[in-house]
């Protein structure tokens, strides 16, 4: 489906320095127009609008994208942007970065709707995506829990435990009894794919004996997804000093140029 340009108004803030009046989606013959601009929450305030535009294409958008970072008035950033997108795959690849570190803070990425303003319906419109989009996130949880754990240990005739112990602790690697509800919360706060490897790598490691297996899989996944953000810091520093190189080459050649003509 076609993206329809869209400069939104989110909730909260100084809205008065970032006035626009946003495009509504429209029909056309090729089908209903999608929105395809996403609001970026808990940005560092250090991030300026080329830095958020660089982060999503590092993440995988194909094509061209534009961002409006939302200010005060005196010009300081609020921690928010809209970033729009050129198509509704981009935009996928995008929501898939909700969560996702960018300078020390984990960013939320979401849907959001036409038409400024600050009423109920608008209010309760916002409110229905979010829980829509919160509900996408944790049925994709479960179909990976599903995927990557085996399933809970049951018991033999005699009641023990599957692998031949009296309960299911001696199973010798986790499995899906083994995340509760805290390990499910702290999996909700980060990307998929993190999380995905992150599970993957908990199901190589010796379980067996361990008593509390949740605390157990609980520190395994913080102590992995605290290395992939450090690894992810460290791209992004890498990528960020290209950008630089590349930058000052540029501004040279075109001083050189300069110096011919005169």
């Amino acid at each position: 489906r076609k993206c329809a340009s869209e400069d939104d108004e989110e909730d909260g803030g100084d809205s008065k320095a970032n006035a626009a009046k946003p495009a509504q989606p429209v029909k056309s013959g090729g089908g209903a127009r999608v929105s395809c601009t996403v609001f970026v929450g808990q940005l560092p305030y250090s991030a300026r609008e080329a830095d958020v535009r660089h982060f999503f294409k590092a993440a995988g958008v194909a094509a061209g994208l534009r961002v409006r970072l939302l200010t005060h008035r005196d010009g300081s950033s609020r921690g928010m942007a809209f970033v729009e997108f050129d198509s509704e795959a981009d935009v996928h690849t995008a929501l898939r970065l909700h969560k996702a570190p960018m300078e020390g803070r984990r960013i939320n990425v979401e849907r959001t709707i036409g038409g400024g303003g600050h009423d109920q319906k608008r209010h309760a419109r916002l409110e229905d995506l979010r829980q829509r989009q919160g509900s996408q996130m944790r049925a994709t949880l479960q179909a990976m829990l599903d995927e990557v754990l085996p399933a809970a240990p049951g018991k033999d005739e005699s009641g023990e435990g599957a692998w031949g112990g009296e309960d299911e602790d001696w199973a010798p690697s986790v499995h899906r009894g083994d995340v509760d509800d805290r390990v499910l919360e702290f999996l909700q706060s980060v990307p998929p794919s993190v999380a995905e490897g992150a599970l993957r790598e908990a199901v190589t490691m010796g379980m067996g004996g361990i008593r509390n297996r949740p605390a157990y899989l609980m520190g395994v996944l913080k102590r992995y997804i605290d290395e992939d953000d450090k690894a992810q810091r460290e791209r992004t520093k890498a990528i960020q000093a290209r950008m630089k190189k590349k930058a000052v080459a540029a501004a040279l050649a075109g001083v050189g140029d300069e110096g011919e003509q005169a």
